[in-house]
């Protein structure tokens, strides 16, 4: 299923017949058009909730997934990021 948010975001619901494996890495996140909108996500977001993971400085010279990783209340993992390609 795909569902259509604003600002351009469109979210993915894959079916599945089992439940996820916990020892594999399960998020949802929205994959960003520049570094200037993760950066306002991240500003957002951690006044709200912990940051797990912030990937900006690793990854705002060299090519990777820019961003970070946050857990919601219930515990699921949400990756914001856009990747960089040097």
């Amino acid at each position: 299923m795909w569902v259509n948010v604003p600002d351009g975001f469109v979210l993915r619901f894959d079916r599945t017949t089992s439940p996820p494996d916990p020892g594999t890495l399960t998020y949802l996140g929205p994959l960003l058009e520049d570094f200037a909108q993760v950066d306002a996500w991240y500003e957002r977001l951690s006044a709200r909730l912990p940051i797990e993971h912030d990937l900006r400085e690793t990854y705002r010279q060299q090519q990777g997934p820019y961003g970070f990783i946050l857990r919601d209340p219930n515990g699921c993992a949400i990756k914001v990021f856009k990747y960089h390609q040097p």
